[in-house]
């Protein structure tokens, strides 16, 4: 759950630096979750690279903070969630 919620912050610090509002974060299934204001992250006037950095703050932050390699199958998760 540690790295979890690493991951979830990790997102919530990105966004809270782009200025995409966070609605919440959650757990569903045993999973924890942040959602965020789709016309913040998905805005045409926002850049591309925005979402991607969005995206991999998860990543970087659950990798950095607690060690250990990419997990593709997590990572996974976050981006059908996103799509």
């Amino acid at each position: 759950m540690k790295r979890a919620a690493c991951h979830e912050a990790g997102h919530i610090i990105v966004a809270f630096k782009l200025g995409i509002r966070v609605e919440s974060v959650r757990v569903a299934n045993g999973l924890l979750l942040t959602d965020v204001w789709a016309d913040d992250l998905d805005s045409t006037s926002r850049p591309k690279i925005d979402r991607y950095a969005f995206l991999a703050g998860g990543s970087l932050a659950s990798n950095s903070s607690l060690g250990g390699d990419y997990d593709r199958g997590a990572n996974a998760g976050t981006i059908k969630a996103e799509s």
